[in-house]
């Protein structure tokens, strides 16, 4: 059983039993290696302490013997991984916006074309486009539900088209009302049109949707759409420019 005294007479004597942090931190002065190193031997003598529980009672001699020295460094820690684990954003796969051509489906010429891909810098998108479709397109944010201008279906038919390069992404006729405040589709015009990533932003697994041609983010794909595809394009107003289509 471990010893609540020892355990705390350890804390108090560092010297003996806490093992300071080891040396990948060359670039910390001696103050943050400090604190990094007090962090670094309590989990170490954590460690120790954990090997030696069997049971409950046990257990509650363990945690009964740690004091809020122990527990500060240890909420801290938890707190950093999880801003980190929260805050990390899209990852996987990126969107390909280096220069060079791709093929995609026009609907004007019904057919697939060869176009240039679009690739800016990032002052040249800020003064291209409008403040929220910058935020939405280059910065994957999402706009607030039911705020959107292309929430409603139109009465008419016509091609909804990227707002950073103009490539053909879904037509009026696969539009449908899911109740969720953005724009929905259960598929695009062509797969060319558009690719899919990895997003694991806000400590969730989906499937983001971008633009193929300038890798614009547009909205994530879900399981859970009408027939026949089963899905459900999420998107963002501001990465849509509706264009009608004379009947």
């Amino acid at each position: 059983m471990p010893n609540s005294g020892a355990m705390r007479n350890a804390r108090r004597n560092p010297s003996n039993d806490w093992k300071c942090a080891p040396n990948w931190l060359p670039t910390l002065g001696n103050r943050s290696r400090g604190g990094v190193c007090k962090v670094w031997g309590v989990l170490n003598d954590l460690l120790k302490a954990a090997r030696g529980v069997r049971g409950w009672r046990d257990w509650r001699d363990w945690r009964e013997g740690l004091d809020m020295r122990t527990w500060i460094p240890i909420v801290l820690v938890a707190a950093a991984a999880s801003a980190w684990w929260l805050g990390r954003g899209a990852t996987g796969e990126e969107p390909m916006t280096e220069p060079g051509t791709v093929e995609i489906y026009s609907v004007a010429e019904g057919k697939l074309i060869q176009v240039e891909r679009v690739s800016l810098s990032d002052a040249e998108w800020k003064q291209r486009l409008t403040p929220m479709q910058y935020a939405v397109l280059r910065h994957h944010n999402t706009e607030r539900p039911f705020t959107g201008e292309h929430c409603e279906k139109p009465s008419g038919v016509g091609v909804y088209q990227c707002a950073g390069c103009g490539t053909d992404l879904f037509v009026v006729g696969t539009k449908f009302e899911s109740g969720t405040g953005w724009p929905s589709f259960y598929e695009p015009i062509h797969k060319n049109n558009t690719g899919a990533t990895v997003d694991r932003s806000y400590g969730m697994v989906r499937t983001e949707v971008h633009c193929a041609r300038c890798g614009g983010h547009l909205g994530h794909i879900f399981d859970d759409g009408p027939p026949p595809t089963g899905l459900r394009y999420c998107i963002n107003s501001a990465s849509l420019v509706f264009v009608p289509k004379a009947e």
